[in-house]
Order: C-alpha cells, then sequence, then structure tokens
C-alpha cells in the first residue's frame, strides 16, 4: 500500500516538474498560453492561419460581434481619449483571438501575431513604394479606377468571402450593395511614409514614463495609416497587438510590472491614473461618458458583443485593473526573430527590467543580439 502511493506520488511529482518545464500553468490546457509573434517571423502557412481564421470569423459573425462594439465605443464615448485606450483594444484583439481559436481544430492554439510596422520607415529609406505588409498576403490599396477597392484587385477574395460595411470610404465600388461593400483602400494615403523608426518609438517608450503622457502620445503619434480604415480590416488587430507589445515593454522598462496591482497600483499615479477630459472642444464629450476610467470602475460596452454567449463579457464584469497584466490573460510576447526590441533600443536601455512573464527575451543565436540576459 505504502509502496504504491509513494509511486504514485512520484508520478505525480514528475508530471508536475514536466508541467513547469513546459510553462503550463495549472488549470489550463497545454496551448492555453498565447505565444505572440511578429507578422514577419511567421512561415506562409502561419500567416495564412490568421488571414483564413479572419475570413471565417467575417462568416460566422463573430467578427461583427467584436467590430461593432468597437465601432459604439469609439463613436460614443470616444474612449481614444480617456484612460480607457490601452485596455479596451487589448481585450478586443483577445477575445478576437478567443474567437479564432473557437474554430477548432488547426486554430485551437492560434495565438495573435502582431505587425511591427517600424520596417516601413526602413522600406521608405530604401525608396520602395510598397508598404511591406501590403506583400503578406493580406491585399494592398485598391483599385483607383473602382472606388479603391482591394476585393479582386489586390487581394484575391470576392466581396461576397469577405465585406466592410460602408464607413469612411463609399460604398459604390463594383458590385457593392450595403451593407455589403468591398474593403477600401486608398492609394492616395502617405501615411505609411510617416511611421517613424524603432528608435523614435523606443525612446518615447523609456521618456514618457507617466501614465497619461505615453498614452496619450500613442493614441496622437501611433495611430493607423488613414487607408486602414476600420476594423474589419485584417490589419487592425495585427497593428492593436502591437500596440499591447509597446504598453508591455513601457511597463516593464519602468518597474511597473513590480507593482502589487490588486493592493498598490492606486499609490502610483506614473504606472496608471483616471483621466478624462469633457471638456477639451475637439472630442465632442460630455460628463457622462467618462465612464469605467478608473481601476475598479466597470467597463461600459455596447454593440453585439456583450449580447454573445461565448464573449467574456457576456457574463463577466471588466475593470482596468483586470487587463493591466498581459500574463493575467496568459499573453507572452515572443522576441525571438524581432527586430523592434533591439533596434528600438530597449535590449540596453531596459536591461535586467525585462519580466519573463510577459516576454520570451531572445536567444543568443540572435546575430544582433549582445547578450541581454
Amino acid at each position: 500500500f505504502n509502496s504504491s502511493i509513494m509511486a504514485l506520488f512520484g508520478i505525480t511529482i514528475s508530471i508536475l516538474i514536466l508541467m513547469a518545464l513546459f510553462g503550463i500553468k495549472y488549470g489550463y490546457s497545454s496551448c492555453d498560453t498565447r505565444y505572440r509573434r511578429d507578422w514577419y517571423s511567421l512561415t506562409p502557412s502561419e500567416q495564412m492561419l490568421y488571414i483564413s481564421g479572419f475570413q471565417k470569423l467575417r462568416k460566422n459573425g463573430k467578427l461583427n460581434d467584436i467590430t461593432s462594439t468597437y465601432s459604439r465605443l469609439s463613436s460614443l464615448n470616444k474612449f481614444q481619449d480617456t484612460s480607457l485606450f490601452f485596455f479596451v483594444n487589448q481585450h478586443l484583439v483577445h477575445q478576437f483571438e478567443d474567437a479564432i481559436r473557437s474554430l477548432g481544430n488547426e486554430y485551437e492554439c492560434f495565438s495573435m501575431p502582431y505587425w511591427d510596422f517600424t520596417n516601413e520607415y526602413e522600406r521608405v529609406n530604401l525608396g520602395e513604394d510598397v508598404p511591406n505588409i501590403f506583400q503578406t498576403g493580406l491585399g494592398g490599396f485598391g483599385d483607383p479606377n473602382d472606388a479603391w477597392k482591394v476585393n479582386e484587385y489586390s487581394w484575391d477574395v470576392t466581396t461576397q468571402e469577405f465585406w466592410s460595411p460602408d464607413h469612411n470610404f463609399v460604398c459604390t465600388a463594383s458590385n457593392d450593395a450595403c451593407p455589403i461593400c468591398s474593403v477600401k483602400r486608398d492609394g492616395t494615403d502617405t501615411d505609411f511614409n510617416h511611421l517613424q523608426s524603432a528608435n523614435y518609438y523606443g525612446t518615447q517608450i523609456i521618456d514618457l514614463s507617466d501614465f497619461i503622457s505615453f498614452q496619450q502620445w500613442m493614441v496622437s503619434d501611433v495611430g493607423l495609416p488613414h487607408s486602414i480604415d476600420n476594423s474589419y480590416d485584417p490589419i487592425w488587430y495585427l497593428f492593436h497587438s502591437f500596440e499591447s507589445y509597446m504598453q508591455g515593454m513601457w511597463v516593464n522598462c519602468n518597474d511597473y510590472d513590480l507593482i502589487d496591482i490588486n493592493v498598490d497600483l492606486y499609490n502610483h499615479p506614473e504606472a496608471f491614473s483616471p483621466y478624462c477630459d469633457p471638456d477639451d472642444d475637439h472630442i465632442d464629450m460630455t460628463n457622462d461618458d467618462c465612464v469605467g476610467i478608473d481601476l475598479d470602475d466597470d467597463l461600459y460596452f455596447n454593440g453585439l458583443l456583450p449580447k454573445r454567449g461565448w464573449s467574456y463579457i457576456h457574463e463577466n464584469q471588466l475593470n482596468i485593473k483586470m487587463l493591466y497584466s498581459l500574463p493575467k490573460w496568459n499573453v507572452i510576447y515572443d522576441l525571438n526573430d524581432d527586430d523592434f526590441f533591439i533596434k528600438s533600443g530597449l535590449s540596453q536601455q531596459c536591461k535586467n527590467k525585462i519580466n519573463k512573464e510577459w516576454f520570451i527575451l531572445p536567444n543568443n543565436n540572435n546575430n544582433n543580439y549582445n547578450g541581454y540576459q
């Protein structure tokens, strides 16, 4: 009897050790951790997993659930101009990730990639015209003779296979019949050429150590190019995944990951401060719009997502405190084959500060890496 118990105990210990070695948290499946990687580091088949999953979500309606909630938030609550900005976008990307995983089979362990848009700065310096992101299966600029329609012009997908409701662009291209409108990208958009170098963004992450200053800079200076019209564009989620990466770097480089979020974050206004300015004339807000902006305030979501049984917010309340830490949501950014960490200067500026629960550091085989650990 004793030997049987000891044998069972030994097996249990072995299993727990294996779980620890492979980074599996107790209570979660082996693919629960979301290892987010640079879009350009993915193989074509890995990129296609995202593209095909995106199209499937359009077909089954879940993409519409998510984007309707974003559209309602951005038009009604002006959340970009409050302390909600990082956290709402972060959760919508997480819900998108969940939705693709729910497709099952090859999608079961899907992790959201991110678009390091700083390589567009290098492209412009090399005199290349077509944005790099437009050369990776996501379509490019639209047809100048057909209301900048992307479908079947620079993207081998019909409007019936993937459509976007009318937003900033008109629904007047061939075969458009509102709300089944083709994706549009204006080829006269020069915003891609105005994206800055990795070093510029890295410097801001270091210099803007105050939460309000950093987030307001992100809102004003780190925006999507105008031609990426709305959250029905597949590039939108890649962009906001990188936005979460940058926020995570900011938290780590300033040692805010060391704060006990549940107990002590209130005592660190530099790490988080609620704000909302309804008197700012250019954003058309009232005091009634300033909701959910403090750590323990329930976030307000409108649109379809709260009504869907598959979504987290259908039966759960969220607040900023719950969303502050990426590891709490089993998200970790893999910095192997990632150029930004090194070219931004953060590999040296934040030396010995990167929390391994937030980021997987580059291994020593990276030629640009000079021994971070």
